[in-house]
């Protein structure tokens, strides 16, 4: 309904306007509003820049898939599995030392 407003409708509106500021007041109004106009749209415009940079640092930022690793290399994989469980073994067996001096200090 207010979308669909004709010539007559506007020059109404404009007749009013200057009927209740008068004609020395609409040129003030006319650069103010060009002004806020001019602003939003600066603002609008380094919103949208500033989502825009961080999308692009979050796709920076993101780890990268790892990349499979070979069947050849079995052997390898077989170590390294020896290699993390003999660690946490000992870290297990560290924590068991600390909290068996602390009971037995109790």
């Amino acid at each position: 309904m207010f979308g669909r407003l004709g010539t007559t409708e506007l020059l109404i509106i404009l007749g009013i306007i200057l009927v209740i500021f008068g004609p020395s007041k609409l040129p003030e109004i006319g650069k103010s509003l060009g002004r806020g106009i001019r602003e939003f749209k600066s603002a609008t415009k380094d919103i949208k820049e500033s989502i825009n940079i961080e999308d692009d640092n979050d796709e920076k930022s993101q780890p990268k898939k790892p990349e499979p690793v070979e069947a050849s290399s079995s052997e390898g994989n077989a170590k390294e599995c020896d290699q993390a469980q003999a660690t946490s073994n000992e870290e297990t067996q560290s924590s068991e030392k600390t909290q068996s001096s602390e009971q037995t200090t109790s």
